[in-house]
């Protein structure tokens, strides 16, 4: 019987694969730049020095996805207990092997104690890919605007935490952690709103920012399923 990290049936992996970037647009220049225009004078500060970040940051970042089916025969052997998460990521690698689509591993949900690795693991993905990483630490989070930001129409807001990984970051397609999480585990296999809206792989194709009626410029990517993970 084969074990579970030979379920996709292609050559064996080589650990030379390098990951190819393409240079993709997170956000159209020309939108922001009307936005910028279109804002009264002296009123919007705050919205007004986000466009004028993003015009001197560019649109363009890398995406970058790997040659081949990367090796991962190393992490199987590091992360015994991922072994059915590591399936998962390796079918979604498999899927977008031969075609021409933008790689975006579909939301994941790991449930587990604290101290099981599931951060390491997430490392060990961004590193896999050869992409950026950014963490969030949900346990000092008490809103969902905190990741997908505010309307600029109320005093304090920001754009939140993931437009500023995408805007601020290199990567168009980095991989984002939200650690901490708390929630009736394990009889709860669902991820509480309002954090739950911001894992859609919909959104990445939406509007960037609460903060902001800017639409992503990003489409085309190729998902596989999302579920949650447990970890034991």
């Amino acid at each position: 019987m084969s074990s579970s990290n030979d379920l996709v049936p292609v050559a064996r992996a080589q650990a030379h694969h390098m990951p190819i970037a393409s240079m993709r647009q997170v956000y159209r220049v020309h939108d922001v730049e009307k936005r910028l225009d279109k804002l009264p004078q002296r009123e919007h500060e705050t919205l007004r020095a986000t466009y004028e970040r993003m015009l001197e940051k560019g649109a363009e970042r890398f995406q970058v996805k790997p040659s081949g089916l990367p090796a991962m025969d190393h992490l199987y052997d590091e992360l015994p207990n991922f072994s059915e998460v590591l399936d998962d990521v390796r079918r979604q690698l498999a899927l977008c092997q031969d075609s021409r689509d933008a790689l975006e591993i579909t939301p994941m949900l790991l449930l587990g104690p604290p101290g099981i690795g599931k951060t390491h693991f997430a490392r060990e993905v961004s590193q896999l890919l050869g992409t950026g990483l950014g963490f969030i630490s949900m346990s000092s989070l008490t809103a969902g605007w905190v990741l997908s930001g505010a309307s600029s129409q109320w005093k304090g807001a920001r754009p939140g935490k993931v437009f500023e990984t995408l805007v601020d970051g290199q990567y168009a397609n980095p991989v984002i952690i939200l650690g901490g999480l708390s929630f009736d585990y394990p009889n709860s296999r669902v991820l509480p709103s309002p954090y739950e809206a911001s894992c859609k792989p919909t959104r990445a194709r939406g509007r960037l920012s609460h903060y902001s009626p800017l639409r992503s410029a990003r489409s085309g990517a190729c998902h596989g399923r999302r579920g949650s993970a447990p970890v034991h």
